[in-house]
């Protein structure tokens, strides 16, 4: 079964209302003249009959002649005579309808009016009154034809009108519906365009509906602004789910890559210990160091994977945390200068995510700036906020670093190479991440006079 169009329900809709309305209009005038022209012909009737009744020769003939469509008779108990004009057409009333006269005004009287509807064989109806004289009953009477004829005629033509008002609406409603929907089309052929496979490929672009221009309040306009601005975000999420695959993708090879250095190292020690035992001890500490650098590997991205996992539930104090970090620490090579807010600086995180964001800091300015170096550490309040910034005058972060320092496994080196020994690459990811979980964010900036600048801010738990 094929499914109606909206503007085709709509112009259906339309169309039985305007009919509906022809017809109640049809009905209502049908009935108010009908009660105008017979209270009209009520008037003339009893006009008559008065006439009748003053004109003395009422009783004996009908010599002066009814009006057109009139009827007089004097109806008596042994018979009665009377006459009619029915147009131009003028006649006598025959015994039978005499008769049938006479029957009817034996029925009881329906109104108080003193009038009544009869109807007679081979004259139809009349609107009559009576009244007794002399000679008999007289009757004076009015046709119906007339009346009748005239509410015929002004109902045939309010339904012509009707029928016709609904055809031109039919006619002008659909092509005007046509043009008016015609962006829901655009719309449903725009949402129509979205194929599932374009989903699926990270270059597909999706067809935009037509734009309606600004909003007006129109529904039509905000069908089509609500399915662009859906359409924009399924955009944003494939986008955004492509970067997260191949940034998943390239974890996945990255830490495969950095377990597997570790792994073929001891393999390969393990395998010259089994043909050299002279070289054992030298064996066992490569083997050592080795299993080393893979369980720090390992304890990172277990950090890592925490730190994505909950928000901080905790309340640390960042003083104290930097204080220490700063005791503990040992770079006599470096310059290092410290300024801390001896304030409270509590912040919403656990002590292990403190202590890991600030030795991060700390440990990634000590491995990437030469010695001689100067490394500020510095800690204050602004605002509602806690600033942590570690500054420190090297080298700086190259160019094409600097938009991705921030993601895992990213070395001061397009190779990989490990520096000092030690670097996973994962130090800074672990960094913002702490500082995320704190609700602050990590930036980096380059340092006035060269350099590089961490920022953590970090808000003040109240």
């Amino acid at each position: 079964m094929k499914r109606r169009t909206l503007t085709s329900q709509l112009v259906a809709a339309v169309l039985v209302l305007i009919a509906l309305t022809a017809l109640l209009m049809a009905g209502a005038a049908r009935g108010s003249v009908s009660f105008l022209l017979q209270r009209e012909l009520d008037a003339s009737v009893r006009l008559e009959l008065a006439t009748a009744l003053a004109t003395p020769e009422a009783a004996v003939g009908l010599d002066r002649g009814p009006g057109s469509g009139a009827l007089r008779a004097v109806v008596t108990e042994t018979g009665g005579s009377g006459s009619y004009v029915e147009g131009r057409r003028t006649g006598d009333l025959t015994p039978a309808q005499i008769e049938e006269l006479k029957t009817k005004l034996r029925e009881p009287q329906r109104g108080r009016d003193g009038l009544r509807t009869i109807s007679l064989a081979q004259l139809g109806d009349y609107r009559i009154a009576s009244a007794p004289t002399a000679t008999g009953t007289l009757v004076v009477g009015e046709s119906l034809a007339r009346m009748t004829q005239v509410v015929t005629r002004l109902t045939v033509a309010i339904l012509g009108i009707g029928c016709a008002v609904t055809l031109l609406a039919g006619g002008g409603g659909t092509w005007w519906l046509r043009r008016r929907l015609s962006p829901l089309r655009d719309v449903a052929a725009a949402a129509r365009a979205v194929a599932p496979e374009d989903l699926l490929r990270p270059d597909a672009g999706i067809t935009r509906a037509p734009d309606p221009g600004p909003r007006t309040g129109s529904e039509i306009a905000d069908v089509s602004h609500a399915l662009n601005e859906l359409l924009d975000t399924v955009e944003e999420s494939m986008s955004e789910r492509d970067r997260i695959e191949a940034q998943l993708r390239q974890f996945i090879a990255d830490a495969s890559h950095e377990l597997r250095t570790p792994l073929a190292a001891m393999s390969g020690w393990t395998q010259l210990l089994a043909k050299d035992a002279s070289s054992r001890d030298e064996a066992l500490t490569h083997m050592h160091l080795e299993s080393e650098r893979m369980t720090k590997l390992v304890t990172e991205l277990l950090a890592l994977a925490r730190l994505d996992q909950c928000a901080g539930a905790e309340t640390t104090d960042l003083t104290p945390i930097v204080a220490e970090a700063v005791a503990r620490w040992s770079a006599p090579a470096h310059h290092l200068d410290v300024d801390l807010d001896p304030s409270a600086a509590i912040i919403a995180t656990s002590e292990e995510t403190a202590t890991r964001l600030v030795t991060n800091l700390l440990t990634n300015a000590h491995v990437h700036t030469p010695p001689g170096a100067r490394i500020t550490v510095s800690l204050a309040r602004a605002g509602t906020d806690v600033v942590l910034t570690v500054t420190d005058n090297g080298p700086g972060v190259p160019a094409d670093l600097a938009g991705r320092v921030f993601d895992r496994f990213v070395r001061g080196d397009a190779s990989r190479a490990r520096m000092h020994g030690g670097s996973t690459g994962l130090g800074l990811a672990i960094a913002k991440a702490a500082a995320a979980d704190a609700g602050g964010e990590l930036t980096l900036s380059p340092t006035p006079g060269g350099g590089a600048t961490f920022t953590a801010r970090l808000p003040i738990h109240s």
